[in-house]
């Protein structure tokens, strides 16, 4: 490779990190060894600053323009992901209520006098005699499926769906080596 600027990173294709140049693995190095490196670079990445300090990790990372969201030197996202019901979109859950099945018999009546609420329809009184009309459903055979349209339904609960299991949040990537200049041409502010 040409010579390079000190600090400047590169990918580079090969198993091995050319001379003078080093893989970006997050490495702490020392600064009495690489002060040039140090004085671009300081604590951005790690490091105590005293003796140490380390190069940019690029395992598995892409590189991005810095902003006030992701200041320089700073990691962000992650690899995988478990969504929570605040971020998927509004959506619908198909419900299936089953019927229930019980007996609807005149043959077993207990009562002399049929009250309002003990039947399946309000009695009436028609010259002088109570009446129980009939205005829906009379079967006296058990467990017949009365129509749906006939059975009040209590509350219906929707249990959690989903086993908070995360998922792949990386686009199609190609794994390459990012290499970082430790010793070359020093960079000119100006």
């Amino acid at each position: 490779m040409y010579e390079g600027t000190i600090g400047e990173i590169r990918m580079f294709a090969g198993q091995f990190a050319p001379r003078n140049w080093a893989f970006c693995h997050g490495q702490i190095l020392p600064i009495n060894q690489n002060q040039a490196l140090f004085s671009v670079l300081g604590t951005m990445y790690g490091g105590n600053g005293v003796t140490t300090f380390a190069l940019p990790d690029f395992r598995g990372r892409i590189p991005v323009g810095f902003s006030n969201e992701i200041p320089l030197g700073e990691m962000a996202g992650e690899e995988a992901h478990a969504l929570t019901s605040t971020e998927i979109p509004a959506h619908i859950h198909l419900v299936e209520i089953k019927g229930n099945h019980f007996k609807v018999s005149a043959e077993d009546a207990t009562q002399a006098r049929i009250t309002q609420g003990s039947s399946l329809a309000a009695p009436v009184e028609s010259r002088g005699r109570m009446k129980v009309p009939t205005q829906g459903f009379v079967q006296t055979e058990p467990n017949v499926e009365l129509n749906s349209n006939s059975v009040g339904l209590g509350d219906v609960t929707l249990q959690p769906e989903g086993g908070n299991q995360r998922h792949e949040n990386r686009m199609p990537s190609l794994g390459m080596n990012y290499v970082i200049c430790l010793f070359g041409i020093y960079p000119s502010r100006n």
